[in-house]
């Protein structure tokens, strides 16, 4: 028994060393490079994971008196506690005191060719704006008739460069529906409407970023097989965020000059712990990080994608962000509705 438990304390120290020389390398390169190279961008959009590890070593260092391991995972756990702390923080927002706009993002997934679930979930949402990314051709044409008598305002955004069309559904008239240019040829731009909310014109825009995961970088050829016949071999091996990144430095530029207050919704393939989050972040309100609670992650449902239904959701990447002429009174993750994201909802109101 004495040589078992020398072997795990052993064990434990091997893994400790290993695991805070490898995370604290990794915070320092991020500090300096940020995402100047795919594999540090890759690495960073999971970084809430890398780092949760920390809470489970940290507290067995004490117990087990390694103080020079718990020494080296202080900073990692003061990292952590700075950066997702804030996430499970209770959030305490104003009572609105005008009327709430419910805002519904979700993307469907261009695999399901069935929405009648989904159709009977948004029913039950309370929604009164609802962006849908990838929505089938073969579902619909323009519009989601099994919706209209809720929705009688839609506007589709068909786009053959895309998996699937953009839906985005309405209780408030549409004045306005055109294309946003970003500029980026050979890839959708985002749908502008303007819709005439109970307290004035209101800009919602509905976005469907780029894949980031092996489309545009290929891989050393002695990978190219697996990049050729595995989507999460490919999403690996060509990560390249530049073009998602080009949108958005392209959207924010111009969500610059939108004159009237605005909601930005939708599939931005953008981890909330990579370094775009943050440029983001710093022009618009984040909904979720603003009245939700915990990670908020939305991408991946295990089950739909083949994995084992156990798994939790990998990272955030649907938003509903805003303008500072509103403001987030609730935010919530849905629960899986037969796409490989989750819904997300947000309840807004005007900030004055």
């Amino acid at each position: 028994m004495q040589k078992f438990r020398r072997f795990l304390q052993g064990a434990f120290v091997v893994t400790g060393v290993l695991y805070a020389t490898i995370i604290l390398t990794y915070l320092a390169v991020r500090l300096v490079a940020a995402d100047a190279f795919w594999r540090l961008a890759f690495i960073n959009t999971f970084a809430h994971w890398l780092i949760l590890p920390v809470f489970l070593l940290l507290p067995m260092a004490l117990v087990l008196r390694k103080r020079r391991i718990a020494f080296a995972l202080l900073p990692i756990a003061l990292t952590g506690i700075v950066w997702f702390a804030p996430y499970f923080m209770p959030k305490f927002p104003p009572k609105p005191t005008g009327q709430v706009i419910r805002v519904l993002t979700f993307n469907v997934w261009g695999n399901n060719h069935d929405l009648s679930r989904i159709e009977d979930w948004i029913r039950q949402s309370g929604a009164d704006l609802v962006l849908l990314q990838e929505v089938s051709p073969t579902h619909a044409e323009g519009v989601l008739p099994g919706l209209m008598d809720l929705y009688p305002y839609q506007s589709s955004q068909e786009d053959n460069r895309r998996w699937g069309d953009n839906i985005s559904l309405s209780r408030y008239p549409i004045v306005e529906s055109q294309y946003f240019d970003l500029g980026v040829p050979n890839h959708p731009d985002p749908l502008r409407l303007v819709v005439d909310a109970p307290k004035g014109r209101l800009a919602v825009y509905n976005v469907h970023l780029d894949w980031p995961g092996g489309y545009t970088r290929q891989p050393e050829p002695i990978f190219q097989s697996l990049f050729e016949n595995n989507f999460y071999f490919r999403s690996v091996l060509g990560y390249d965020e530049s073009i998602r990144n080009l949108q958005i430095e392209r959207l924010l530029a111009k969500l610059q000059t939108e004159p009237y207050p605005h909601i930005v919704g939708g599939d931005f393939n953008m981890s909330a712990a990579s370094i775009m989050y943050n440029h983001v972040a710093a022009q618009l309100q984040d909904s979720f990080r603003e009245a939700g609670w915990g990670l908020g992650t939305s991408w991946p449902d295990a089950s739909v994608r083949g994995m084992a239904g156990w798994i939790p959701p990998l990272v955030r990447i649907d938003y509903i962000w805003h303008s500072d002429d509103l403001q987030s009174v609730s935010a919530r993750v849905g629960s899986p509705v037969g796409s490989d994201h989750l819904p997300v909802l947000a309840d807004l109101v005007f900030s004055s």
